[in-house]
């Protein structure tokens, strides 16, 4: 009798042991925090600013680009993209005419999302 209880015991405690394992696995990971996902997002930046100077000299022009604001903010409720994030950038392009240069500026905005599963930004 004293063998069928100590049986059954161990048998209460493994079920139980695989229920909280159970339940454990099913918790969605904690987003990381704005500290985190900020500098990375910082990173993208100066690699769009990096790519986007990055121009043949063939071409005659001399591209600047301006990072200017770079934001993050929470989705709540969306698990697989808790964070949202934009860069925005001024680009400045000289450009060699026939008689001088000509000088253009545009305002551009890129849109990212943080990706839980990549955990990096995804361009949007």
């Amino acid at each position: 009798m004293r063998h069928i209880n100590e049986v059954k015991r161990v048998l209460a405690m493994s079920a139980a042991l695989c229920f909280a394992v159970s339940c454990a696995e099913d918790k969605p990971e904690p987003p990381p925090p704005r500290e985190t996902v900020l500098p990375l997002l910082l990173q993208e930046a100066e690699s769009l600013k990096r790519d986007g100077e990055d121009i043949s000299p063939k071409l005659e022009v001399d591209m600047t680009w301006e990072i200017g604001l770079v934001d993050v903010w929470e989705q709540p409720g969306n698990e697989p993209f808790p964070w949202a994030g934009n860069i925005h950038v001024t680009i400045i392009a000289r450009i060699k005419e026939l008689d001088g240069y000509i000088t253009e500026k545009t305002e551009k905005d890129f849109d990212y999302a943080w990706d839980m599963n990549r955990e990096e930004w995804l361009a949007q």
